[in-house]
């Protein structure tokens, strides 16, 4: 009842446009609608952080939201195309070598992609620990942030 609540509470906030509020809202709640795994829930939510994350010019937390969309458990084939496609209208937007600033914020947004990959893709693996995926998308994460 209480992440019903505090769903509700993070909807109106996004609904009167106050994003900071509704994504910490949403950010309390996301990791037990997983961890429970009411899919159409967490589909809910994830769609609701993008939004807030792309009103706050939050790229990372964007290209985050948008991979986790990309799961079957939360987006119908549809869906997740149309998520790719917003990804790979971010990517093409800007040259990131024509300044500084954009080159820190391109590394940003391939550091936040490598950690949401190797959650996405190795979310119930039992093997993780030898998994030469999740491997492969930490140590791209870790280069990235460097």
């Amino acid at each position: 009842m209480i992440l019903f609540l505090a769903l509700q509470m993070g909807q109106e906030y996004l609904h009167v446009r106050n994003y900071d509020m509704a994504k910490r809202f949403f950010e309390r709640i996301i990791s037990n609608y997983q961890k429970e795994q009411w899919w159409p829930v967490l589909a809910q939510v994830q769609r609701a952080l993008r939004e807030c994350a792309q009103q706050l010019q939050l790229l990372p937390d964007f290209v985050s939201c948008s991979v986790a969309l990309l799961a079957k458990d939360l987006s119908d084939a549809a869906a997740a195309a149309a998520a790719l496609q917003q990804l790979l209208a971010l990517v093409r937007l800007g040259n990131p070598a024509s300044s500084s600033a954009a080159l820190r914020s391109a590394s940003a947004v391939r550091s936040a992609a490598m950690r949401a990959l190797a959650s996405f893709c190795c979310n119930n693996c039992s093997e993780r620990a030898s998994c030469s995926s999740f491997r492969f998308f930490s140590r791209s994460a870790a280069a990235a942030s460097r």
